[in-house]
């Protein structure tokens, strides 16, 4: 970036720091001649000084709101509710008809007279089973004898009756005694009918009287019931019914053979009304008993080709709940109650063909009653199409006016400004603006910014020549406007002290941990300033200019946090003392308490305003401050972690040369916690390759070794890039990310550079093939850190064969730093002959006390313990 540019650049942000520090002065700002307040008395009364006619609007608010209230509801229709209503009555009635049917029975296959059944044990018995039919006796029972040739089966009843030869077959619940029912009739003791239990084992008596078969001394339960059709008569023909354990076998059909539908199996009456009211509907229990027994004599009428009763009470209740949703346009929710009870007092009868009177009165009301239970509001206000309608209304009505005649008094001395007096008073023109004080203001707010400009340019090039620390300074000004204006509106209620509620203390804090102590000083000079132009009062500029000094000394050297913390208490209890002695000295009808109180109400609130707003400050601006500095020295940090992880030996030189780059930057009076921030992170990018650096090599064959010269210079130079990569990523602050990139300067990679030339002569080797890719540093401590980082790493190669003694480690110091002076790498930073004579002086110490003497202890392995 240009000079011109920057200039043009940093005269924007003045600009915009003027522009809208004015703006924040202008809050609550009048500047008029007479002013008038809407509830307050008129200061004076005005006349009409000609005819005029403004607009009543209180008025024409009443007439509006009146033809909106004319407008009655617009109502839409809600044909989804229609249709759910209607699915849910067929739904409910299709419920009706699966819960007779009683899912778990299953037939048995039908089989030949004669098989084999496999029992459960190795060995095969083959099974034959005769059934012997008795003449009737003379009472006109009927018997039936079943013999079986073969022991018991223990197989389940599917297989056993494999051997009962017959090919008509039903399940069934039997009653307490073991019996069944197939209803009285002639000749039935022509019918084969063999029984097996639960267990598979086949009755040795079935006998039939008073038309029933008895199965013995059969517990009652799941029973295997098998009627050889081939052995009903011609006569007898119908269909197989099996209802609350019963078996009917029904005449009166020209079909000479009967037909057993397995799939009519139909579940108890107990079990159809507890699924049906675990459902939750609202119907009533006679309701629901009545339903079920119709449903379950539907299974025979159907058999018999007769149609259903559920059929008709379901259309008719459907038909019920079309009429109950159309009436009207439909039913609204506050009339849906009316509606139900509407229904339910009025019976609806329904064809039901064979059924007697009390069957026809008894489902006429329970039509309705499963009519309301499903019955929805389907018919609500449009609330926007009458919201429109209304609005529309409101807009015909003619807007009011109130006359005034020139001459006419408007509003009298003393008397209730309104909204239209104030308009007409507007309208006339009694009511024009004096020249207002807005340029004075403007004028005032330009000076105020401009020579704090002009000192930063003079005295503060670094924050001058930064376009961030420009634009964060310019933010802080406007705050400060913003602040003290804030305090003026707050103290013109009344209670002076109020105003000592300023958070000026908050300014002084940021800017001495943002910037520096003399900028904190610059700033106080700035808040004291705005606080004059926004209050006019004495005491207020004087407490704020005094509350920004308060926290400089407390956090301009803060090197933990809890001196932060510590400086809060220091904060509340000066800005508190400043206030007591302001208000006494001030000869104003404030409290000395009162305002003591709220200056450490002000003081707590400036150190959380202020400590709260750093974080999100130095992120925005990139703003290394030592908070942050401390942050990143923290071993926990991410980018250590990973440092520590994948890289070691990087890990552990960084922390060396973190150690060495501190002690050297103390003693040139620049910033420790960022040479040693950024000789932590210098290295970072080794995480990506650490294999082919020496320090990380354990155990494993030095990789440069088989690979050429010119790839190995790039791998190195490699090392720089992917190191400002993780520095972005891990958010490294670029004050601290410099290290990075110019911990190796522009210099050249000598070790790859010769051994080029040693393989490939001097003439066919490019110089600048095996230069870092980085640039020279320019701040103090980035020259610190490159050379804390060359001289840790000769020490480390050199003293793995030599004795580190303190007058060698000061030859190794000298010959390093030496070597980047002559280099030209240093050229480009601010570091004096006198900074470089420190630094290497604190660096030997470091050596020395790194590379201490140890103690020979006798019988120890090796001889020596450090």
């Amino acid at each position: 970036m240009t000079v011109r540019v920057k200039a043009i650049i940093t005269g924007l942000i003045l600009v915009a720091t003027v522009t809208l520090s004015w703006a924040g002065m202008l809050i609550e700002q009048q500047f008029a001649t007479v002013q008038v307040m809407v509830g307050e008395p008129a200061p004076q009364a005005f006349v009409a000084e000609d005819a005029i006619e403004i607009q009543d609007t209180a008025a024409t608010e009443v007439a509006r709101q009146a033809a909106r209230d004319a407008v009655d509801p617009e109502y839409g229709r809600d044909e989804e509710i229609d249709a759910i209503v209607i699915h849910d009555i067929q739904a409910f009635f299709q419920s009706l008809r699966a819960a007779t049917v009683d899912q778990g029975a299953r037939p048995l296959p039908m089989v030949t007279t004669t098989s084999t059944v496999a029992r459960e044990t190795v060995a095969t018995t083959t099974t034959t089973v005769t059934t012997v039919v008795d003449p009737a006796t003379e009472a006109g029972q009927e018997s039936v004898a079943v013999t079986e040739q073969a022991p018991t089966p223990t197989t389940p009843p599917a297989a056993v009756a494999a051997t009962a030869g017959v090919t008509g077959r039903v399940f069934i619940d039997t009653d307490t005694n073991g019996f069944f029912n197939l209803g009285v009739d002639h000749g039935l003791s022509e019918v084969r009918v063999v029984a097996y239990d639960v267990t598979g084992t086949r009755f040795e008596t079935v006998t039939f009287s008073d038309g029933r078969y008895s199965l013995g001394r059969m517990s009652p339960g799941l029973a295997a019931v098998l009627i050889d059709t081939d052995t009903v008569p011609d006569r007898l023909t119908g269909s197989e019914r099996l209802l609350y354990q019963e078996v009917e076998l029904l005449d009166g059909q020209e079909t000479p053979t009967i037909h057993i539908p397995l799939r009519l199996a139909v579940t108890s009456k107990d079990t159809q009304l507890v699924s049906l009211q675990a459902s939750g509907l609202l119907l009533s229990d006679s309701a629901v008993s009545l339903l079920v027994d119709i449903a379950t004599g539907d299974v025979l009428r159907e058999i018999l080709g007769e149609e259903p009763w559920l059929l008709s009470i379901e259309r008719e209740t459907l038909l019920l709940a079309t009429e109950a949703l159309n009436t009207d346009g439909g039913i609204l929710s506050e009339d849906l109650r009316a509606v139900q009870i509407q229904l339910r007092s009025t019976p609806r009868f329904v064809q039901l063909p064979g059924a007697d009177s009390a069957i026809w009165q008894q489902v006429s009301q329970v039509v309705p009653e499963v009519a309301t239970v499903f019955l929805a509001a389907n018919k609500t206000v449009d609330a926007v199409a009458t919201e429109g309608l209304r609005e529309e209304r409101a807009a015909e009505v003619v807007p009011l006016t109130i006359r005034y005649e020139a001459g006419e008094v408007i509003v009298e001395e003393g008397q209730e400004v309104t909204e239209e007096i104030e308009a007409a008073l507007s309208d006339a023109g009694l009511l024009g603006l004096a020249a207002p004080r807005y340029l004075a203001l403007a004028a005032a707010v330009a000076i105020v910014v401009g020579l704090p400009a002009l000192y930063l340019y003079r005295f503060q090039s670094s924050v001058w020549n930064s376009m961030r620390r420009m634009s964060l300074f310019g933010l802080l000004v406007v705050l400060a406007a913003v602040s003290a204006r804030g305090v003026a509106v707050l103290a013109a209620g009344g209670d002076g002290a109020i105003g000592f509620l300023m958070p000026a203390a908050a300014f002084g804090l940021m800017t001495a941990i943002l910037f520096d102590a003399r900028t904190s000083v610059l700033m106080s000079v700035v808040v004291g300033s705005m606080t004059a132009i926004a209050t006019t009062d004495p005491a207020y500029t004087l407490y704020a200019g005094l509350s920004v000094l308060v926290p400089i000394p407390f956090v301009s050297a803060i090197s933990a946090r809890r001196d932060l913390r510590r400086a809060g208490l220091y904060i509340m209890a000066m800005c508190g003392a400043f206030a007591a002695l302001i208000a006494w000295f001030f000869p104003q009808d404030i409290s000395v308490l009162r305002a003591a109180a709220f200056a450490v109400g002000g003081g707590a609130i400036s150190w959380l305003v202020g400590s709260s707003l750093l974080s999100v400050l130095e992120i925005v601006f990139d703003i290394t401050t030592s908070l942050r500095l401390l942050d990143l020295t923290d071993r926990n940090h991410p980018a250590l972690r990973l440092l520590e992880e994948k890289a070691i030996g990087s890990f552990n030189h960084s922390l060396m040369v973190g150690t060495l780059a501190d002690r050297a930057a103390r003693a040139v009076g620049a910033n420790p916690l960022l040479a040693r921030a950024a000789a932590y992170y210098h290295d970072l990018g080794k995480t990506e390759h650490p294999q082919f650096f020496i320090e990380n090599q354990f155990g494993i064959q030095n990789p440069h070794d088989e690979m050429p010269p010119l790839q190995s210079a790039e791998v190195l130079r490699r090392h720089v890039l992917d190191g400002l990569s993780l520095a972005r990523k891990f958010r490294i602050p670029g004050d601290v990310a410099e290290g990075v990139i110019t911990h190796h300067g522009d210099g050249i990679m000598h070790f790859f550079y010769n051994k080029a030339r040693k393989e490939y002569g001097a003439d066919a080797v490019d110089r600048e093939d095996y230069r870092h890719a980085g640039r020279k540093p320019v701040k103090k401590e980035m020259a610190i850190v490159m050379m804390a980082d060359s001289v840790e790493g000769a020490c480390r190669a050199v003293f793995q064969v030599e004795e580190p003694t303190p007058e060698r480690i000061e030859q190794l110091v000298e010959k390093v730093v030496g070597e980047k002076v002559a280099d030209g790498q240093l050229s480009a930073s601010d570091v004096t002959l006198g900074d470089l004579t420190r630094a290497k002086e604190a660096m030997v110490k470091a050596l020395v006390g790194h590379y201490h003497q140890r103690i020979p202890y006798p019988d120890f392995p090796g001889g020596e313990l450090s």
